[in-house]
């Protein structure tokens, strides 16, 4: 039996989501668009419609990955269209003690599964151009710069390098 488990949050685990989304941004601060300081601000009902929200639609899916039966992190497929062709990957994170253990790949794979199910041609994220391991791991697993870099937030003198996994390619 394996110690990985993915699947989608269930809408009563609005607290369990909050938990592991604000110990990403206190762990992670540089990886992602939004902070800690602006998160930390989000009312309980936020957090709860944000789940609720995404179990009512097909072109949202909230991840968390389970390592021996304890939730260690966090990933989200969107498709911000219906009828467009590309996924997005957000707030990909696996707690620091749990990294190294396919974690990352196992929720890239159930979104890629996903992704497939919608028929989408490609998925696309965005990484820290100062996080080497994160890019190798998307390399790794297909993703391939695409453009230049840009800015991680305003104000921010970190930049994000665009990434893109062509799944046709990978499903033919």
């Amino acid at each position: 039996m394996s110690q990985i488990e993915v699947r989608k949050f269930k809408e009563s685990e609005w607290e369990l989501y909050r938990s592991l989304r604000l110990e990403s941004l206190r762990d992670s601060p540089d990886s992602f668009g939004s902070t800690l300081e602006r998160e930390s601000c989000f009312s309980d009902q936020e957090w709860a419609k944000g789940l609720i929200t995404s179990n009512e639609s097909t072109q949202i899916l909230p991840l968390v990955v389970f390592f021996k039966k304890r939730p260690v992190g966090l990933a989200w497929g969107v498709l911000h269209e219906t009828g467009s062709n590309e996924g997005h990957i957000y707030q990909m994170w696996v707690s620091p003690e749990s990294r190294g253990l396919g974690l990352a790949k196992a929720l890239l794979s159930r979104i890629v599964l996903w992704a497939n199910s919608l028929q989408l041609s490609f998925l696309v994220l965005s990484v820290t151009t100062t996080n080497p391991e994160a890019i190798a791991m998307y390399r790794s697993f297909g993703f391939k710069p695409q453009g230049g870099t840009e800015p991680l937030r305003e104000g921010s003198k970190l930049t994000l390098q665009p990434m893109k996994l062509d799944l046709v390619a990978s499903n033919a």
